[in-house]
């Protein structure tokens, strides 16, 4: 769940998190709601662990929801 994951960036030192929503679930059967799609450091997202950023990093956690109702 991306809120998981917010969690765990902050308690790794980040500070400059935010979301994004990629509404693209129809029934939310598959792929959960909240499910995270995609975590980018600095506008990369292809890293591994042990890969060192400064705190000041920007993160963005991408997100699976469904599209709003109006």
């Amino acid at each position: 769940n991306y809120e998981q994951v917010i969690i765990d960036l902050e308690n790794a030192g980040f500070a400059e998190i935010t979301t994004k929503k990629n509404k693209d679930l129809v029934t939310g059967f598959i792929t959960k709601d909240g499910s995270v799609k995609k975590v980018s450091i600095n506008g990369d997202s292809d890293f591994e662990e042990g890969d060192m950023f400064p705190e000041e990093a920007a993160v963005v956690v991408t997100y699976h929801t469904f599209e709003d109702k109006d």
